[in-house]
């Protein structure tokens, strides 16, 4: 399985209108790219509340695509934009100890 940096070069930051993309931190990573846990699952997965701001974990993660758009815009001299988001669902996630990570991605690359 390959991992896929979603953090953006200062190319595509250009690209991006700033209403879009609220930087943070001196981060470049688009919004809607953080997963947020709260209570309720925090109590069926207790590893979570041992993590510390800063940490850095990996995640195996099942789910399913819940929905496809595509948005057409055009400007008023007729500049045409498109863009396209996919919502995926999250069903099931684990999180791999740092000494499991390679066999954990080699299982995962197996099922395929």
């Amino acid at each position: 399985m390959k991992l896929h940096s979603l953090k953006l070069t200062r190319k595509e930051l250009k690209k991006l209108d700033s209403e879009v993309l609220p930087v943070r931190d001196k981060e470049y990573y688009p919004y809607g790219t953080e997963l947020l846990f709260e209570s309720e699952i925090i109590k069926k997965i207790p590893k979570l509340s041992k993590l510390n701001a800063g940490d850095q974990i990996v995640i195996r993660a099942k789910g399913f695509v819940s929905g496809k758009d595509v948005h057409q815009k055009s400007n008023i001299g007729g500049e045409k934009k498109e863009t396209t988001s996919v919502r995926i669902q999250l069903t099931d996630i684990g999180f791999v100890n740092k000494s499991d990570y390679d066999e954990a991605f080699k299982e995962a690359s197996n099922k395929k």
